[in-house]
């Protein structure tokens, strides 16, 4: 599943850079209309390239827990972290024209992402190795 993490990140960072690539052309108009959707517009911009390093990170430093259950709850982490990326996508096509302060495919998005972080962390298992410096 780690391969996996890091193949959906660095999808998700294209689609960052895509999506950079189309602000910086449509947003000098989008600027003139509002600017409160010049500002929707760059939270979901930005909320992908958070799920990309996201998952980045969980492909490099994902290693499975020895207990069942830590690593059953890192595994469902993972499938949230994995999906929030297109949710966050289908949140910058659907709600970035809307002057709405809530949009709920993007809440979606960010608390799936939570909530898989979250779970990752009941799957880390200390390490034995640490010495103390005191």
């Amino acid at each position: 599943m780690a391969r996996l993490h890091l193949i959906i990140g660095l999808v998700t960072l294209a689609a960052f850079i895509g999506t950079g690539v189309y602000l910086h052309f449509e947003l000098p108009a989008i600027i003139e209309r509002d600017a409160t959707l010049r500002f929707t517009h760059r939270a979901n911009h930005i909320y992908l390239l958070l799920a990309g390093l996201v998952n980045i990170m969980a492909g490099v430093s994902r290693t499975p827990h020895p207990r069942r259950w830590r690593c059953t709850m890192q595994t469902i982490g993972s499938c949230g972290l994995l999906i929030s990326p297109l949710v966050l996508l289908v949140a910058f096509v659907l709600e970035a024209d809307s002057v709405n302060a809530f949009r709920p495919v993007t809440a979606i998005g960010v608390m799936i992402a939570f909530a898989g972080v979250i779970l990752h962390l009941f799957g880390i298992q200390r390490s034995t190795n640490l010495t103390s410096t005191t």
